[in-house]
């Protein structure tokens, strides 16, 4: 099967975290709101796909340099407001009120459709009876990628500041595995990175430096559907640092723990579901507040939803943001909480 088009496509087994679903850039300016499925965008991939039995071997090329839709820097979600402000204290008074006058904006390298922008990924899967496994490799632009240096100079002369992000090219690879074990069902990730790039320095954005390192990152995950309508399931993601580390420290370190848990109901033939998600950055274990404080950041969502034709569903629900004490993705998120509302309709355009 060859196919060429604006797609999404998932990669490994995990519900929630998996290091190897790297193909298809998100949309995170409303973080925790939408499912992980729904702030997928497509992107322009080509693949070759053969199947024979249960074995299947695929292809792909992502020909774009597409990275996703940011929370705009200076956003209420945006984490980088908070460490403005904690920064400010260190900076003379008149250049925290010249900052407060500027525009910051997000701006990324090798954008667009170029000889510089292709991606390649390789992939082999077997679905046996009871057991799947999964081999992966590619070379790829870092989707996530790094701050680039930033000049100074620039916020004294001009009224628009850009931050920049680079997007390096580095190596992955990958082993999946999902096994049944009664009414659980067990699924695995072991992931190597090589040279993937990682911003290092802490305390001041303006400092940021960038350093290539090798991590190998596992993930494990139990699923248990042995309660009738119910699914419940926990993923563990546990990072590891190959090699001498930089001798700066991380701004946010490639080898963080990261645990997320989940609990779904359905009712009335699954027209209605409740849910509920627990996801945490780097927990403290050995802190009584571990649970609502952990050191990276997190948060707990609960919805609803029910369909009220089978393509179009309407939901609620409400997120808590659980800021942690170190930069992450929920930092300065104190005052945040949401209450959201959803109708979503699905449809086909031929």
């Amino acid at each position: 099967i060859l196919s060429s088009g604006r797609q999404i496509v998932t990669w490994g087994e995990s519900d929630g975290l998996s290091p190897l679903d790297v193909i298809n850039p998100q949309d995170q300016r409303e973080p925790g709101v939408a499912d992980l499925d729904d702030m997928k965008l497509a992107v322009w991939l080509s693949r070759l796909q053969l199947s024979v039995d249960a074995h299947s071997v695929e292809l792909m090329v992502r020909h774009e340099g597409n990275y996703g839709l940011l929370v705009p820097p200076q956003a209420d979600y945006s984490p980088f407001n908070a460490i403005m402000s904690q920064s400010s204290s260190m900076l003379p008074p008149t250049f925290i009120a010249l900052l407060k006058e500027k525009e910051f904006r997000f701006a990324h390298q090798r954008e667009g459709v170029s000889s510089k922008t292709q991606s390649v990924f390789l992939r082999y899967q077997y679905r046996g009876a009871g057991f799947d496994l999964g081999i992966y490799a590619a070379s790829l632009l870092d989707t996530q990628g790094v701050i680039g240096p930033m000049d100074v100079s620039l916020f004294l002369t001009q009224d628009q500041i850009e931050i920049t992000y680079d997007h390096p090219r580095y190596t992955l690879t990958g082993l999946t595995f999902a096994t049944p074990l009664g009414n659980f069902l067990w699924k695995g990730e072991v992931v190597g990175a090589i040279d993937r790039p990682s911003n290092t320095g802490e305390g001041d954005i303006n400092s940021l430096q960038v350093a290539e390192v090798d991590t190998l990152t596992i993930v494990s995950g139990l699923t248990y559907s042995g309660f009738a309508d119910t699914t419940l399931s926990v993923e563990y993601q546990r990072g590891f640092l190959i090699g001498d580390a930089p001798s700066e420290p991380f701004f946010i370190p490639p080898n963080l723990e990261i645990i997320a848990m989940r609990a779904q109901r359905n009712f009335w033939r699954e027209r209605f579901s409740a849910g509920l998600v627990l996801s945490m950055i780097a927990p403290q274990w050995a802190s009584p507040s571990a649970l609502h404080q952990p050191e990276r950041g997190g948060l707990v969502r609960a919805d609803l939803s029910y369909r009220l034709l089978d393509q179009l569903k309407l939901g609620v629900g409400y997120v808590h943001y659980l800021t942690g004490e170190s930069f992450g993705p929920f930092f300065g998120l104190e005052e945040h909480d949401r209450l959201f509302a959803q109708l979503r309709w699905d449809f086909t355009i031929y």
